[in-house]
């Protein structure tokens, strides 16, 4: 479901509903911002014809050619023949969707992936974020169409001062931040300081070009049991794009071991367990077996390759039903409450799949599951030698003692 955005009111825009259908709501609502996703795109091209699947792919990895050309302000004839022809085969189509007549999407609340940005670029659809809070008015930094990057927020709009504290937490300054909490002046001591600065609570950095990059909230890192601070949104963004993943999130704080907490995308879950010739009755039933959590883990498995080795999942479960507002998993703005999912969910960790290599499988330096660990090793430390990438270093002297 995508949402047009008018002021507070939110307009709801079905994907069932068609191009007319959807002018006409957003003629009739005045709204001017529409937040989409391209699951339902890419589900429906998986489940079509061969020859379409390989002319879909075609025309996206053209439009991304030629995004890239643009950016290098040298675009080659040859590619603009080849855009041409994919904007008539694909991309024409795509636009008549959103109601054929948008310019741009802007994005906000929760982050913008950076592929599902690049995705919508090729498309020739441009989708900005922008960033801010109900407590500055409510925009900080925002992208602009002839000026974005994506997987940042952009650049601070005018009027607006952005700096970084030490620890990395975003402060902003300027007429568009509130004057303080109605009837509440404790509540306001706590996010404006005696300079004026308020504190948004979010952690950020800046790119070398001045876009600012949001990294998570500052309550909601994680400090593992190792010591190691690790920000979950990044790492939840990059498990949400596998179409088996409706939604994701990270529990870790204070544990050796990331869990995963994860609701299936039911609906092209059960297209694949037929495939798979899996007979089950219910989706809870779905879920627990063997076959589809064995799927799970090889999708985690391809989706954290690239991960350092203390920001991947090591345990995981499947939820049988949708985290909901009714049931405070998670706020009427779609974020995730991460203690009460953690609560609800009732999970123990002897309960949950756990990602290690196979019997008889080995790591990528050579170790085989099962080999014994170094006895000067407390448990903490075997478990990261294990994993760590440089397996054959010696264990420093006394390791067991810097444990205690």
């Amino acid at each position: 479901m995508a949402i047009a955005t008018l002021g507070a009111v939110d307009v709801p825009i079905y994907p069932a509903l068609t191009p007319p259908q959807i002018s006409c709501i957003l003629n009739d609502s005045g709204a001017k911002v529409v937040v989409v996703s391209n699951a339902r795109i890419m589900k429906q091209i998986d489940g079509s014809a061969p020859a379409r699947r390989r002319v879909f792919h075609w025309a996206i990895s053209v439009g991304k050619e030629y995004a890239r050309q643009r950016h290098q302000n040298s675009v080659s004839p040859l590619t603009r023949i080849q855009v041409a022809l994919a904007d008539r085969l694909v991309f024409s189509k795509l636009k008549e969707r959103t109601g054929g007549r948008i310019r741009f999407f802007v994005s906000g609340g929760a982050a913008l992936s950076k592929d599902i940005g690049e995705f919508f670029e090729a498309v020739g659809i441009m989708i900005v974020e922008g960033y801010g809070l109900t407590e500055t008015s409510p925009v900080l930094t925002r992208n602009r169409v002839d000026d974005y990057k994506f997987g940042t927020v952009g650049k601070p709009i005018p009027g607006a001062e952005i700096k970084l504290a030490e620890d990395g937490e975003i402060l902003a300054k300027g007429s568009n931040i509130m004057a303080g909490y109605f009837h509440n002046p404790q509540a306001t001591a706590e996010v404006i300081d005696s300079d004026g600065w308020f504190h948004t609570g979010d952690v950020g950095m800046f790119d070398p070009q001045g876009h600012l990059m949001i990294t998570d909230r500052k309550k909601h890192l994680f400090v593992s049991s190792g010591g190691k601070n690790i920000a979950p949104q990044p790492i939840e963004s990059l498990f949400l794009q596998s179409k088996f993943i409706d939604q994701f999130v990270l529990v870790g704080d204070g544990r050796m071991l990331l869990t995963a907490l994860i609701v299936p995308e039911f609906e092209t879950l059960r297209e694949h367990a037929q495939t798979l010739g899996v007979e089950f009755s219910r989706d809870a039933d779905l879920i627990r077996i063997e076959k589809i959590r064995r799927m799970y883990e090889k999708e985690i498995q391809q989706l954290q390759q690239d991960l350092p080795t203390f920001e991947r999942v090591r345990r995981f479960e499947l939820l049988p039903e949708q985290l909901t507002v009714e049931n405070g998993e998670i706020t009427p703005t779609l974020k995730v409450k991460r203690k009460v999912v953690e609560r609800n969910s009732r999970i123990s960790s002897r309960e949950c799949t756990r990602i290690f290599p196979g019997p008889g499988q080995r790591t990528s330096k050579g170790f085989l599951r099962g080999q014994a660990p170094r006895p000067s090793l407390c448990a903490e430390q075997r478990f990261n030698l294990f994993w760590a990438k440089e397996l054959t270093v010696p264990a420093p002297s006394g390791a067991a003692e810097s444990c205690r």
